[in-house]
Parts: C-alpha cells; structure tokens; sequence
C-alpha cells in the first residue's frame, strides 16, 4: 500500500533519504576516513593514493558529529554541518554519547553553517494538565502535540518533570491538536526485530546492526519502540544500504556556495533556507502535508492529524492510520498490514 511503498534505485534512495542536490558519485565502495594497509610500504601507498580518489560516506540529516576539539556538530542542510552551541548542549535531549567522530575527509566535505543547531522550537514545552495527560504545547500558536512514552524517551525527558498546567487544562484542550509529538532528527528506534534511522519524519531500515556500527552510529543508543507503534511516529522509508549514503567525492569539494545564491528558485538565498534545492521549502512557507519541513521551522506536517488511527472504509477490518492526501492539503485514511512492519 502507498505508506509502505520503497524506491527502488539508488538515485531515489539518495533524493529521498536527505533531501539535498542528489547523489555526487556512483561507487559503492565509501571510506568515511580511508586509512592505508600497513603490511607494506607499496601497499600503504597505494591504498592512500586510492583513497584520495575514492567517494567518502557523509552522514545523513540530523546525525550528531564531534571533532576532535570536542565541538558537536549536527548534518544539516547538506553539505552542511551546524554547530550545536552550549546553550543546546545542556538540553536534556542533546545526548552526546551518540555523537559520530568526525574525520578529517568528512569534515571537508560539509561546509560549517551559519547557523547554530537547534533541535526543537524552544517555545515548544513540555506540560501536564492531568495526572495520566502530558502535551508538548506551543502558545503562541495555540497547538499542542501528545507526548507518550516513546516520545519522552526520545527527547529524554520525563513526563514528572513537566510544568504544571492543570488550572489551564480548558485553555490547552482548547489548542488546536497537532497529533503526536514528532521525534527528533537523527534519532535511532528499535522494535522487536528491526532498527530505524528518524531523518524528517521517516524511518528508515538498517537491515542490521552491523552496518549501523559500520558507518558509525551507536545502536546500543536507540530508542526502544514497539511494532504497533511504528505507525504513530512515523513515515516508512528505504532499506538502508552502504548505497544509500551521500557520498562526497574529494576532487568535487568545492567552496560554499555564495550566500545569497538561490539554486531552487524559490526567492530565498541559500544562506536562509533550509533545503536551497527544493521550491517548496524555504522560512515562512505554508506548511504543506507532504512530510517535508516546508517552513523551516524544525517540524513536519504540522496542523495536518497524521498518523493517527481511522477506519479505512475500503478496508474496515485492518488497521489504518492517516496520510498526507496527494494535494498536500488534507489527510486520508490508509489500511495497512501489519505484517509488513
């Protein structure tokens, strides 16, 4: 069914999966920092001057980095790494034991942005207006997002530590429900049988842990979720592959690009939006219903009720959850098996 459909060329896995300029190099064989064979001179020579040539892996959107002077940085707008500040660090969601080292050939590669990494709108709160109902609320925007016990755990926070709002339980009953809180970007998840990357609202498949801790993430980090919750948080994606991951080829390093460069068209210059190669993408943008960040503002879909359980009339008796709608501006109802999960 269409939540559970996959691509099928590595082209499209790369479009898909970090919704950057494609895919820059075609060899599956990626070196994250190549080092030589040291058995023989000749051979530590070779293997060196192959790997100047060859493509080196760059991690996806939201993958946490540290350098060697113990800065954090996370993949942004790619090829971009932002620079997570003191102020973030001490946010209980900022986990730096998930950090990747950052290698010298990958440092290369993404650019440093700008712009410090934020994981959440900060006027997003955790509150709890009823001893068993705790929301992530936005005053400003009068919305308010569920906060369950995955999604605690996600954010490492805890649900006894939530300001008290009970005396305004109405006023935020009132706000308008943007369903569940959404995960944070890079974000690993574990079910009974699989493990899942977070990159915008999708989860995509690591068919093991051993390519996981090939390309550096920490499994034993992940976030534990269950099977039948899958749906709830998020959009199935690929199948993840060595094949599926940016590469960055030395001899194309190239400068950042001009900051007031516009590549998609779209009347904002590259130094203020969030993805240059996508129109439909850019600050202060209307929030589609299309699983991208449309406005820039850290969060998908929001004011669209996706993921949330329904009855598909074409199939009442399978589980259902709601979808983006093909005009981006509704949800529709989907059935899907559970046994695909």
């Amino acid at each position: 069914m269409k939540r559970w459909s996959c691509f099928v060329c590595v082209e499209l896995v790369c479009v898909a999966l970090w919704s950057s300029a494609g895919c820059k190099g075609d060899s599956p064989e990626m070196h994250l920092d190549a080092s030589p064979d040291t058995s023989s001179s000749d051979a530590s020579a070779d293997a060196s001057a192959e790997a100047n040539l060859s493509p080196i892996r760059s991690h996806p959107f939201g993958t946490l980095l540290v350098d060697t002077d113990h800065r954090y940085w996370v993949v942004s707008n790619w090829p971009e790494r932002a620079e997570v500040l003191a102020e973030e660090q001490a946010k209980p969601w900022f986990d730096p034991l998930s950090a990747i080292p950052l290698g010298a050939a990958e440092a290369t590669c993404l650019h440093e942005s700008t712009t410090p990494w934020q994981y959440r709108d900060s006027r997003w709160r955790l509150v709890r207006t009823a001893p068993d109902e705790t929301w992530y609320i936005h005053d400003t925007w009068r919305s308010r997002r569920r906060a369950d016990a995955t999604i605690l755990r996600a954010w490492h926070e805890d649900a006894t530590e939530a300001q008290e709002r009970s005396a305004d339980r109405d006023t935020i009953l009132s706000y308008t429900d943007m369903g569940l809180m959404s995960l944070p970007a890079g974000t690993l998840v574990r079910s009974e049988s699989r493990l899942y990357y977070v990159n915008r609202g999708q989860l995509y498949v690591f068919p093991n842990d051993l390519l996981a801790q090939q390309v550096g993430y920490h499994v034993e980090r992940a976030v534990a979720i269950s099977e039948a919750d899958l749906v709830r948080v998020g959009w199935l994606g690929e199948w993840l592959a060595l094949e599926s991951f940016e590469t960055c080829p030395m001899e194309n390093v190239t400068p950042s690009p001009d900051p007031l460069s516009d590549h998609d068209g779209d009347g904002v210059p590259y130094s203020r939006d969030c993805d240059d190669n996508n129109p439909t993408v850019a600050p202060g943008f209307e929030e589609l219903c299309d699983g991208l960040d449309n406005d820039c503002d850290e969060e998908t879909d929001e004011g669209f009720a996706v993921n949330e359980e329904c009855v598909d009339p074409r199939e009442p008796l399978s589980p259902a959850v709601t979808e983006c709608a093909d005009d981006g501006r509704s949800v529709i109802c989907y059935a899907y098996d559970p046994d695909t999960l």
